[in-house]
């Protein structure tokens, strides 16, 4: 049996990754090296912007990016991994947006709070829309997605915002269960108008509605 049959399983026609096999063997934080990284990543995006992920295999990789195969295997074993990466990559984007979001809403009510919560996630998603499309329909399930009980994950930084302000909640709010339908539920309204209607994140009221949808809820 080949390393690829037992590094993934067919499920109803999609291919699963288990988590040992989308490991990069190794990411290097500078000098050539990390060059040579992001010349993978960029490639890697090029492709699946302009010609989907069917595309996509490794060598056409190395191509775009101007390296050897050799030169890619030293840090990737498979196009799985190099997916993993990039996904990685983009959902780091998004926790350091809301990081820095969050330093910046110290001092405000609760409501001018949680509409720069929500610009700054809104904003997260007009960087590369059609990447971000590509990721979350075509890709395969890569076992990567964010965690959300870690302390950086950004529901996690949700539920420390609504802590912050627990006396502005009404009573009876579970804030970590708020804090997880809050965010599933705003996300799930920008992913939409992504992947269907990009047009809509710039809507002049698109901001005052979800807004208005998380106040009523919290409140």
């Amino acid at each position: 049996m080949s390393n690829h049959s037992l590094s993934t399983r067919f499920f109803i026609g999609v291919t699963v990754i288990n988590k040992s096999s989308i490991k990069p063997r190794k990411i290097p934080t500078q000098g050539r090296a990390l060059f040579t990284i992001n010349a993978i990543m960029e490639a890697t995006a090029h492709i699946l912007r302009e010609e989907g992920y069917c595309r996509l295999n490794t060598n056409y990789i190395a191509t775009k990016a101007g390296i050897s195969i050799g030169s890619l295997y030293q840090y990737f074993p498979n196009k799985e991994t190099i997916l993993a990466e990039l996904k990685r990559q983009h959902l780091k984007k998004a926790r350091d947006e809301m990081k820095k979001a969050y330093l910046g809403i110290e001092g405000l009510s609760f409501e001018a709070a949680s509409r720069l919560l929500l610009e700054s996630t809104i904003k997260v998603h007009q960087v590369d829309p059609e990447l971000h499309n590509i990721i979350s329909t075509q890709m395969p399930i890569l076992n990567n997605c964010e965690d959300d009980n870690s302390s950086h994950s950004v529901r996690k930084i949700l539920e420390k915002f609504f802590y912050s302000h627990k006396d502005r909640l009404r009573a009876d709010l579970d804030i970590p269960l708020a804090a997880l339908i809050s965010y599933q539920l705003v996300v799930s309204v920008i992913h939409t108008a992504v992947d269907d209607d990009p047009e809509l994140l710039n809507h002049p009221k698109f901001v005052d509605e979800l807004l208005r949808m998380l106040l009523v809820y919290v409140h």
